[in-house]
């Protein structure tokens, strides 16, 4: 099962919490072989999952150093204009 149908099917279960910014949530879901972390932001309160990153574990420290920023700037923009602006 991908870790995506994972998340649709349990939710946060499957996710760790790495940080939580007011309503919003950084978190990671781990794939084990190989060794990859997908990250999600999650919007507790309309209970939106928004994947960010797919990166190996060795980027681990770096990639939630990039994503805790986006997830500081979330509560002043919404997290829906950081990422489209992030991402594009």
């Amino acid at each position: 099962m991908t870790l995506i149908r994972k998340i649709e099917n349990s939710g946060l279960n499957v996710l760790k919490i790495l940080k939580v910014k007011g309503r919003y949530l950084l978190t990671e879901a781990k794939s084990r072989q190989p060794p990859y972390r997908l990250y999600v932001f999650v919007d507790q309160e309309k209970k939106i999952f928004y994947t960010a990153k797919w990166e190996h574990k060795k980027e681990q420290k770096r990639i939630i150093r990039e994503l805790s920023k986006i997830l500081e700037k979330s509560l002043e923009q919404g997290l829906e204009q950081i990422l489209f602006s992030y991402f594009e």
